[in-house]
């Protein structure tokens, strides 16, 4: 009755990782499943078996109900599943193409299969790993373009921000400290969609379940939301990235530090 999804299917990188998280969860012995059932879980996890999971569909209420519900529905051989050898196809095609058999519930075991966050938490995790990323990616970029501009690196002298304690500041400077050579003239760009997109998910609650629920997180929305954020930061970054990088140009026969050159030297080994 859960398996009521709509819209696009997570992409297969997406799905193995609820599936994964889903695996976690259940070995750790506590939500009355059989050895027999998690064994072909990870059968399928290792035979990159897919479920299809609508991206639509999860209140996160008491759980992530329907994502992880058409997840389930692949492994019991129902409904459509991915392969890297199969493509989409109905889920007995590829379980019998990779030598598996599908789950046959016992007691509890349906509960057990779609009670949890997992699409919370694997959405989000993807959201927090490449915002890490993209921090890093940004330090450099700008000063790649604070470079182009003919900055100075006096404003993230290593006393200036000492005397503030903050960690993140600090690593901040010091990253720029090691990649420049050049005054800071802030580039600041403004993503429309991310201030309607950072709108809190969970102030748009409704009831469910004939008014039982009156209350729910809307976890899961709030996680596809995140990593639409994070998406269009990676766009503006790479956007300034070839900004910088034909500004640098202008500047020629002049070369930037070392550190940058190599930064260039990627960029136009992909980008000419």
């Amino acid at each position: 009755m859960y398996a009521k999804g709509v819209g696009p299917p997570l992409s297969p990188e997406r799905t193995r990782m609820l599936l994964a998280l889903r695996i976690n969860a259940l070995a750790k012995g506590y939500s009355g499943i059989s050895l027999e059932t998690l064994h072909k879980m990870v059968a399928a996890f290792n035979a990159s078996c897919l479920s299809w999971v609508p991206e639509q569909g999860t209140v996160g209420a008491s759980g992530d109900l329907a994502p992880l519900a058409h997840l389930a529905l692949g492994l019991m051989g129902e409904g459509r599943m991915w392969s890297p050898q199969t493509g989409w196809t109905d889920a007995t095609t590829v379980l019998e193409g990779h030598g598996l058999t599908p789950i046959s519930l016992k007691p509890k075991e349906g509960l057990s299969l779609i009670n949890g966050t997992q699409m919370i938490s694997s959405l989000g995790a993807e959201a927090v790993e490449r915002a890490e990323a993209i921090t890093r990616q940004a330090d450099v970029i700008a000063a790649l373009t604070l470079e182009t501009l003919k900055g100075t690196n006096k404003a993230f002298d290593f006393d200036v921000h000492a005397v503030r304690p903050h960690p993140g500041q600090i690593l901040v400077a010091q990253r720029f400290r090691s990649l420049l050579h050049s005054d800071f003239f802030p580039s600041e760009i403004t993503v429309s969609e991310n201030k309607v997109l950072c709108h809190p998910a969970s102030v748009d609650s409704l009831s469910t379940s004939a008014a039982t629920e009156d209350h729910v997180s809307m976890g899961g929305w709030a996680a596809r939301k995140a990593l639409k954020v994070v998406e269009h930061v990676e766009q503006v970054l790479a956007i300034e990235l070839l900004a910088a990088c034909q500004a640098l140009e202008f500047h020629r026969p002049l070369k930037t530090t070392a550190p940058l050159e190599k930064v260039y030297e990627l960029l136009r080994s992909v980008v000419r």
